[in-house]
């Protein structure tokens, strides 16, 4: 019997949250032995309004917005540099294949999508509680779903210590 390989799905937006959930996602599939799918929403104010992706710079608010092409190469280009600072910070050791997924879409969406294909959703939480359209959207997820929240400090400044918080929910 073929042993099939565990798929972690996390979610990267370039914030320390996130940054903290893709590290957690790629020492627990090194683990599991599981593979990472790194998705990125790259939605657009066009997108949301439904207009076509192929249009050229559009002016928002007096100002000359990026093209969808070059949100999309800078989306890209961010996606590659938070998996490459995860990688440094976990230790060449044993990493876990990682694959990557860039989604036209809102980021509920686009984790809810990749999620179809998961056994588990790795999303970065903040000092806030998640906004109501995220929570309602990770409950309705058919994985366990894991916020972890990023390194804080401590407030003592004699002993500083990192402490990572992980919430998991099935």
């Amino acid at each position: 019997m073929a042993h099939r390989r565990h798929r972690l799905v996390v979610e990267v937006d370039g914030s320390a949250a996130a940054q903290s959930a893709l590290e957690w996602a790629l020492r627990q599939a090194r683990w599991l032995d599981a593979t990472v799918l790194v998705v990125t929403a790259w939605d657009t104010p066009a997108a949301r309004r439904g207009a076509p992706q192929n249009v050229g710079a559009t002016v928002v608010g007096g100002a000359l917005a990026e093209s969808p092409p070059e949100r999309r190469r800078r989306v890209t280009a961010l996606q590659q540099r938070c998996i490459a600072q995860a990688r440094a910070a976990v230790g060449p050791r044993n990493l876990p294949v990682i694959g990557r997924e860039l989604v036209s879409a809102d980021p509920v969406t686009a984790v809810r999508q990749a999620g179809r294909r998961a056994d588990m959703l790795v999303v970065g939480g903040g000092d806030r509680p998640l906004p109501n359209t995220v929570a309602t959207g990770l409950r309705r997820s058919r994985v366990p779903v894991v916020v972890v929240t990023p390194p804080q400090l401590a407030l003592d400044p004699v002993e500083t210590v990192a402490v990572e918080t992980v919430a998991v929910g099935v």
